[in-house]
């Protein structure tokens, strides 16, 4: 409507469900950046500009990378056209409101997080194998049949199994893994150094940052600002068991390193 009433003709939308931090996972803000490039638009309207992207850098490198082929960028929210906006100052504004309410809104969720985390409720989506989240999606309980393959695991492992081994045989029987119809030996590493089958639960462990070129990247935090909860789950392997397994996959590695 706004289109019609103001005579622009509208080429293609571009519609993202995607997090406004990183445009760079956007695939539809990746077609519009490509789009710009082979000069198929003369303009860009957006209802507003948290719409676009909720970071400064991101919104000037769009606007300024329409500028250079001649087309304009409109916020009809915030009534702002950068073709009577040479200095963007407005611009830089309003893209520095944006991304301060997205830092807000992190720290909300990070705030809710920390709180459920202190009474010992789970915030992962997607719970380890072996495991799955209760009806109110609040605690992990035992999935009856995962935990059977998990059980299987500890006990042939503690047979002097090797991983490739255990993988192999799970592959030949076909038993899928959590997130894909095979199994590896890194999976299989993380499930056998997973403290979250003592039936504890440690939140806050990492966070995302920014590296030199804009993307995010994964790192960890002090475990000073750890939060470890125990007993929020019922347990799939003793203390001593899992230490077991902990000191063979160390002996094995230092094995290996000596050989290589």
């Amino acid at each position: 409507e706004w289109a019609d009433i103001n005579g622009y003709n509208i080429i293609r939308y571009y519609i993202d469900v995607k997090s406004g931090a990183y445009s760079y996972l956007r695939n539809e803000m990746q077609q519009l950046r490509e789009d710009i490039k082979n000069g198929k638009i003369k303009g860009l309207i957006t209802k507003e500009i948290s719409r676009t992207s909720r970071d400064i850098m991101d919104i000037l490198e769009l606007k300024r990378s329409l500028a250079a082929r001649g087309a304009f960028f409109i916020s009809i929210k915030e009534n702002y056209d950068s073709r009577t906006d040479d200095d963007e100052f407005l611009l830089i504004i309003h893209a520095g409101l944006a991304q301060k309410e997205r830092k807000n809104t992190a720290t909300r969720v990070k705030i809710t997080q920390m709180l459920k985390a202190r009474e010992g409720k789970t915030n992962v989506p997607s719970p380890a194998f072996g495991y799955k989240l209760s009806e109110d999606k609040q605690h992990l309980v035992v999935d009856p049949e995962r935990s059977i393959i998990y059980r299987f695991i500890v006990e042939k492992y503690l047979e002097g199994w090797g991983m490739l081994k255990i993988c192999k045989y799970l592959n030949q029987q076909g038993i899928p893994a959590k997130r894909s119809n095979r199994w590896h030996t890194n999976s299989l590493r993380t499930i056998l150094t997973n403290p979250v089958y003592l039936g504890i639960t440690i939140y806050n462990t990492t966070t995302l940052i920014r590296d030199s070129e804009g993307k995010r990247k994964r790192v960890m935090r002090p475990k000073s600002e750890w939060i470890v909860r125990y007993n929020t789950h019922q347990p799939l392997i003793t203390e001593d068991k899992f230490n077991q397994i902990q000191e063979i996959i160390k002996k094995r590695k230092e094995k290996g390193t000596k050989e290589w």
